[in-house]
C-alpha cells in the first residue's frame, strides 16, 4: 500500500515560526469536520505522533460508522452513466466519458448511423462498463 493511501486524512504541519510540528487529522462526516492535532513533542517524536494520529483516524473512523477510504469506494450510478447521445460532425453518435486518474476525463464515441440505435448504446454501454472494470477492478 503506497504512504499516500496510508496517510489519508492526515496532513504534516511544520510552522517555525508557531514551534508547531505534528499532523493534523482532518474529516468530514455528514457535513460536520472533524479534526485533531498531534504533535511531536507531546507523542516524543515524528513517528509516534503518525501512529497516534492513524491510530485516532481508525478509532474515530469506526466509532462513526464510516467505511475505511483506504480501499476503494464504488458507487455504481445509473446504467448509463458517462454516457450520451450527442450530434457529432458526421451524425448522431453515443458519446462514451470516463475518468482515468484524478482531473482527466477521457472519452469517445460509437456511431448511430453505421451500429443503429440499440447496437450503437449497446457497444457505449459495454465500452463504459469495462473502462470501469480497468479503473476500479471488478464489481463484488
Amino acid at each position: 500500500m503506497s504512504r499516500e493511501s496510508e496517510n489519508h486524512h492526515i496532513s504534516r504541519i511544520d510552522q517555525e515560526s508557531k514551534n508547531q510540528h505534528g499532523w493534523y487529522v482532518r474529516m468530514r462526516f455528514r457535513g460536520q469536520p472533524i479534526s485533531r492535532f498531534f504533535s511531536d513533542q507531546k507523542h516524543s517524536g515524528t513517528e509516534a505522533a503518525l501512529l497516534a494520529a492513524k491510530d485516532w483516524r481508525d478509532r474515530t473512523f469506526r466509532e462513526l460508522g464510516r467505511p475505511s477510504t483506504r480501499r476503494r469506494v464504488v458507487k455504481l450510478g445509473k446504467p448509463n452513466q458517462g454516457i450520451r447521445r450527442v450530434d457529432g460532425p458526421h451524425g448522431p453518435v453515443y458519446e462514451v466519458t470516463w475518468a482515468p486518474a484524478p482531473g482527466k476525463v477521457s472519452r469517445t464515441t460509437v456511431s448511430i448511423n453505421r451500429h443503429g440505435e440499440d447496437g450503437a448504446f449497446l457497444m457505449a454501454l459495454k465500452i463504459r462498463r469495462d473502462k470501469e472494470r480497468e479503473i476500479y477492478g471488478a464489481v463484488l
